[in-house]
């Protein structure tokens, strides 16, 4: 959920403002360290830096780390780019708060669930959980729509999975191949082995809701 909320609140930015982004994941798949170095080297970058060339107003930089937690020296990285770059823009994921000076939190929990036993699709959208796994099943297959036949499976998909983003959407990308009420039969026998993707887009930790939790709890 952390890595969505950041995605979206860097497009938004980018809309209403100038800014150069950069983005640095720090997982086990790239190589922790070698992430801390780039993250080292891209904080380093000189400020001001132009979005389309020579002439035109400069631009503040944001630089978005997911994953800051996963090393210990990111905080320390962090405190030292901002104190010689007052105009620097961090913005982080994080299990825990990072300690940086001037440390805004944005504190994030499940999302709002719909009563048990809900079969009618107006009622089950006004959950926030619903509507966002509804959002992530059309990205996989654009015809799907939320209709009384299928919004009790729906219903009881989102609140096993508690409400959590990330679960949401790998269950909505099983969702999309197995159907709603078949990836729920196999949830309900095989746990979280039912919760997998392969896309190779996206950090370790994300892959899989059991890589998620492992990740989180390490």
């Amino acid at each position: 959920g952390k890595t969505v909320v950041a995605e979206e609140t860097v497009r938004r930015l980018i809309v209403s403002a100038p800014l150069v982004v950069h983005r640095v994941t720090l997982d086990e798949r790239g190589g922790l360290e070698v992430g801390a170095e780039s993250l080292e080297a891209t904080l380093s970058v000189g400020s001001g830096t132009s979005a389309s060339g020579p002439g035109s107003p400069a631009c503040k930089r944001l630089v978005l780390v997911d994953g800051a937690n996963a090393v210990p020296r990111v905080p320390r990285l962090l405190s030292t780019a901002l104190d010689a770059d007052p105009e620097l823009l961090v913005l982080a994921t994080s299990v825990p708060p990072l300690d940086v000076r001037g440390e805004h939190l944005l504190p994030l929990g499940p999302l709002a669930l719909p009563k048990p036993g809900i079969h009618d699709p107006e009622r089950a959208a006004t959950s926030p959980a619903v509507r966002l796994f509804c959002e992530w099943m059309r990205a996989s297959d654009p015809g799907f729509e939320l209709i009384t036949t299928n919004t009790g499976a729906v219903v009881e998909l989102c609140i096993a999975l508690d409400g959590l983003p990330v679960a949401l959407e790998l269950a909505a990308r099983r969702a999309a191949s197995l159907g709603v009420e078949g990836l729920l039969e196999l949830y309900r026998t095989s746990g979280l082995a039912a919760l997998t993707r392969r896309s190779s887009d996206s950090a370790d930790r994300h892959h899989s809701l059991g890589q998620t939790i492992e990740s989180t709890y390490g």
